[in-house]
């Protein structure tokens, strides 16, 4: 993985985020009493979506404040909610036996493809079969060359064991789960893994679409199926993972509102604009 390049942002981000997470620390449970925030934690598939409805939202009810923090996945929003620091939790597989029976409720409202993304550098590949994606991952393929690109050797990105997208995946491509060790850069965030492929230069890694959507990458058809809406609608293209929120009643006032506004034409726009099908009636 050529980290060497783009090191600069790297380092800039993480100090950033290094700030932003000592700030959070700080006023965190500040932000859970304000009544006039509403607060949701969790994965980083949505977090991108997550913000641009959370904008749309305040357009609606311009005296609540969505606050959108940075990823600390489906587990870690689930906790939060659970001990009352959160009103919602973003959410991108299904609860646990444990989670529901402390009372966890959920509500899916988008079903976004997981799809494989790479820099825009890998010019004259738009589409890769199972075989060749799990050859890639092997390091089997290793110029991109070999599959009609550029004459350059292929970084690969992957993501940590129990990833909701590794998850999806490894249900239909088993090898992807089994990637030998020194092939691939194992990022621990969806934003990590948008940044990676997005910041190295011939570099692929795999992501929800409503993450592939927020950055300058160019995503690949699988088996030639691309990962449209339509596509993932009829059943063409089956890798996706769930988008929801959790929660445990009663809901607050401002919670309530948010969910009701995920089922709004306002809500689905938005998340078709970020290549995620919305699900009627936000599904459970």
């Amino acid at each position: 993985m050529p980290l060497g390049r783009g090191k600069g942002r790297v380092w800039w981000v993480g100090k950033w985020c290094l700030l932003f997470w000592l700030f959070l620390f700080l006023v965190f449970p500040v932000w859970a009493r304000d009544s006039y925030r509403l607060l949701v934690v969790g994965s980083g598939d949505s977090e991108y979506l997550m913000v641009a409805l959370g904008l749309e939202f305040q357009k609606l009810h311009p005296d609540i404040i969505v606050v959108v923090p940075p990823s600390v996945h489906t587990g870690g929003g689930i906790k939060a909610v659970t001990e009352g620091r959160a009103d919602l939790a973003r959410i991108s597989r299904p609860l646990l036996p444990y989670e529901k029976r402390k009372g966890v409720k959920y509500c899916y409202f988008a079903k976004s493809p997981v799809v494989f993304a790479v820099h825009p550098t890998v010019r004259g590949v738009t589409n890769l079969d199972r075989k060749t994606l799990v050859a890639v991952y092997h390091g089997k393929i290793r110029n991109w060359k070999e599959v009609g690109g550029p004459d350059h050797k292929i970084y690969v990105v992957q993501r940590e064991p129990g990833d909701s997208c590794r998850a999806v995946l490894e249900k239909y491509i088993p090898e992807l789960g089994k990637v030998p060790e020194g092939v691939a850069y194992t990022a621990f965030s969806t934003p990590e893994a948008l940044m990676v492929v997005e910041a190295h230069r011939y570099t692929i890694g795999y992501l929800p679409m409503a993450a592939a959507r927020a950055g300058n990458v160019r995503v690949l058809a699988i088996d030639g199926v691309a990962p449209t809406l339509e596509n993932v609608a009829q059943g063409k293209y089956k890798y996706y993972v769930p988008l929801g929120v959790a929660y445990k009643e009663p809901l607050s006032p401002k919670a309530k509102l948010f969910v009701e506004f995920l089922s709004s034409d306002r809500a689905k726009k938005i998340m078709g604009d970020f290549g995620s099908l919305p699900i009627e009636g936000c599904g459970r």
